[in-house]
């Protein structure tokens, strides 16, 4: 199956203007309904991680407190041994989380970067993507990577 098509990757440019420019840009997987960013984000994908049902009434969510304010994400990677840093910049043998708030500070996606700096995303129910900066991904919906934690490569 071949993912990155100019249909795949116009559908994409049109929601994410940021990547038309993104040298580090590809569809790495086909549209799955099955896990979102957040799940991702978390290394998991085979359930949808949100606070209320999104996905046919079904949801799961990691912390007890059902709030969106980023701070909850926050104590959910720290869980995970992640901690607050200052930005999503590269280190040697780490691993980084960037969190993805809308102007109230409320959670609106997270990425993850991999062990050679590629950032990735699952983009709600469409496809896995690999990215070059968090930052390519910036829009009204999916707000600004403001906060980023990180964790040692394991």
């Amino acid at each position: 199956m071949t993912l990155n098509t100019d249909e795949n990757k116009s559908l994409l440019f049109d929601l994410f203007p940021g990547l038309t420019d993104d040298s580090g840009f590809e569809i790495t997987s086909p549209i799955d309904h099955v896990y979102n960013c957040i799940a991702w984000a978390n290394n998991v994908s085979n359930i949808w991680y949100w606070p209320y049902p999104k996905l046919d009434g079904v949801s799961t969510w990691p912390s007890d407190n059902e709030s969106l304010h980023y701070s909850n994400i926050v104590e959910v990677f720290r869980k995970k041994g992640f901690e607050l840093c200052e930005n999503g910049d590269f280190e040697e043998n780490r691993i980084k989380i960037a969190i993805y708030v809308d102007e109230n500070d409320q959670l609106t996606h997270a990425a993850r970067q991999d062990s050679k700096g590629r950032w990735k995303s699952k983009l709600g129910r469409l496809f896995d993507i690999f990215h070059g900066t968090p930052h390519t991904i910036e829009n009204e919906t999916y707000g600004k990577a403001k906060y980023f934690m990180s964790t040692k490569y394991r």
